[in-house]
C-alpha cells in the first residue's frame, strides 16, 4: 500500500492488484483508489457524531443506531487513545448513561433496544 499527502493528511492509496479477492476490484480499469480521509480524520469525525446525538451513538444506517454497532467504534477509540495520545474513549461511559436515560438499556438487567431510531436529518434522538 502507498502512502499519499492529500488536503486533510495522509491518505492510504490502493491499487486493484492489492485487492485480489474482490472480484469488482480486479474489474476496476480507472487505477488507483484514493481515500481523502486520515484515521485521525476518522476517528475525530466518528467521535463528533457520537456527541452530536447526544451520547446515544453514531448512526449504522441511516435514521438507526443498533448498540451493536457501537462496538468496534468503541473499541476503536480505546485503541487509537492508547495509540495516539487522545480521549476519544472518554465517550464511552456517557453513551451508556444516555441509553439507559433514555430507556434504551434496562440498568438492572441490561437487556436493551435492538434498534434506536433517530431523526432523519440527523444523529441525535
Amino acid at each position: 500500500m502507498q502512502r499519499t499527502k492529500c488536503c486533510t493528511g495522509i491518505a492510504s492509496t490502493i491499487s486493484p492488484e492489492h485487492l485480489p479477492s474482490f472480484t469488482a476490484a480486479r474489474e476496476w480499469e480507472n487505477g488507483l483508489i484514493k481515500f481523502r480521509y486520515s484515521l485521525g480524520d476518522i476517528a475525530k469525525n466518528i467521535h463528533q457524531e457520537v456527541v452530536d446525538s447526544d451520547y446515544v451513538g453514531s448512526a449504522c444506517e441511516p435514521a438507526r443506531i443498533f448498540w451493536a454497532c457501537q462496538a468496534p467504534s468503541s473499541v476503536g477509540f480505546l485503541h487509537y487513545d492508547q495509540v495516539h495520545g487522545t480521549d476519544y474513549g472518554n465517550i464511552l461511559r456517557k453513551m451508556k448513561n444516555s441509553w439507559v436515560a433514555k430507556g434504551f438499556i434496562d440498568p438492572k438487567t441490561y437487556t436493551y433496544s435492538e434498534v434506536v431510531r433517530t431523526s432523519v436529518g440527523g444523529p441525535g434522538c
